[in-house]
């Protein structure tokens, strides 16, 4: 009963008792909310309404009527470099995070042949657009399937664990690629903290439809938000604030529309929405 269903620079599709490619709805292929908008694209209602249309093909579609969590697995920006010069590296991240998170929900179950299913996103940007920031988003089953059709929910859990998996495969497979070297992880076991992250959010049931399809449509959501942004005409100037409202930096307008970001969204009730400057109205 495993699935998985991976968005970001490499589509893996894997779900169970279906024949040939997933396609996401209208049989378009889902894209990440990196993705840049060709000339003559979409508008920023259609990209709205492809949010919303993905997030309900994918939980009529591809999640079981189970419960599911939401999990976000970072890196240390010591690593992010690598990511950011190599971007098939990304694809090797989400394969990283599946694997520990599989093998951490697996430990919790009493079924050895137990197997969770997930979503995951990859993303590159945080608080501020440009700064590069890879992590991956998971919309993860709260425990594992087992035989034909059962379920078994996982009990509380601490996330100690989960974090030692993560750095664990993230760590080996640089490694392998031979972007770090064993002094460097030498040196990394010393720090307090690993710089690795792991957060993991309520218990979402089935019956929660729309938690579900907002979590979903966050997945492939726009890398900055209007409700963080104010322009300044008078002064040809954007404004953008952290998440947390503490900091802030200022653009010239010609160079926050060049900024490689992604469409958005023209509709400030959306959290993930968002407006390029030629296009706010003055």
């Amino acid at each position: 009963m495993e699935y998985v269903y991976i968005v970001g620079p490499q589509l893996i599709r894997q779900v169970p008792e279906q024949d040939g490619p997933v396609h996401g709805p209208r049989g378009r292929r889902p894209s990440a909310g990196g993705c840049r908008p060709c000339e003559g694209g979409p508008s920023g209602r259609l990209f709205l309404e492809h949010l919303m249309e993905f997030g309900e093909w994918l939980c009529g579609h591809v999640l079981r009527p189970v419960p599911h969590r939401h999990f976000v697995l970072s890196i240390p920006k010591i690593l992010r470099r690598f990511f950011l010069h190599d971007r098939k590296l990304l694809a090797e991240l989400s394969r990283c995070g599946w694997d520990a998170l599989r093998s951490f929900l697996k430990a919790t179950v009493p079924e050895s042949a137990g197997l969770p299913g997930a979503v995951i996103a990859v993303q590159t940007f945080g608080d501020f657009p440009e700064r590069f920031h890879p992590h991956c988003h998971v919309l993860c089953t709260d425990g594992c399937f087992y035989d034909r059709g059962g379920f078994r929910l996982t009990p509380k859990f601490h996330l100690t664990a989960l974090e030692s998996l993560f750095r664990h495969r993230v760590l080996r497979m640089l490694l392998a690629r031979g972007k770090i070297n064993r002094e460097l992880i030498r040196i990394m076991e010393g720090w307090r903290h690993s710089g690795f992250n792991v957060y993991a959010g309520p218990r979402i049931h089935p019956r929660q439809k729309r938690s579900l399809e907002n979590l979903a449509a966050y997945l492939i959501r726009s890398s900055f938000s209007q409700q963080r942004m104010e322009y300044r005409p008078e002064e040809a100037k954007v404004t953008y604030l952290s998440k947390d409202r503490k900091e802030k930096k200022s653009y010239d307008a010609t160079e926050w529309s060049m900024k490689p970001i992604p469409w958005s969204v023209p509709d400030a009730s959306i959290p993930c929405g968002s407006l390029p400057p030629s296009r706010i109205p003055r």
